[in-house]
């Protein structure tokens, strides 16, 4: 008899390969999904700081005195707010130029809100003067 030398792998290897193979893709595949997922919240919360500065941008130039709450939409996002009077008003004097004035601060608090993330809410204290009236 001859000795027969083996050429190729044999079955069990090939499925032993194999095997290992689609672990190795299964733990890939789960860890470009993760990272597509935080890209995609990484994106939701870019755009969700965007409303906010547009609507706190939007709301300096608010009268609270007059308006204490309303609501609205901004690029894609329902939002509502309230003003609440914080303290009383300080007087600050009047001089040869100057009438005087009230100077009175209020507390803006804004909910955001879109079809997709919770809501969130976020405050603000802005300082008003009004003319001080003799």
């Amino acid at each position: 008899m001859r000795n027969q030398r083996q050429q190729g792998f044999t079955l069990v290897e090939v499925l032993v390969a194999t095997a290992i193979l689609i672990a190795s893709m299964g733990v890939i595949l789960q860890l470009f999904n993760a990272g597509l997922n935080g890209m995609h919240r990484a994106g939701r919360a870019q755009h969700m700081l965007l409303a906010q500065r547009h609507i706190f941008n939007a709301l300096q130039l608010v009268n609270p005195s007059a308006d204490t709450q309303r609501s609205g939409e901004i690029i894609g996002f329902q939002y509502e707010w309230d003003a609440e009077r914080i303290g009383t008003p300080y007087f600050i004097q009047a001089n040869e130029t100057f009438a005087g004035t009230n100077l009175q601060l209020y507390r803006f608090v804004v909910r955001v809100s879109d079809e997709i993330n919770e809501p969130t809410t976020f405050e603000f204290i802005r300082m008003i003067h009004q003319p001080a009236i003799r």
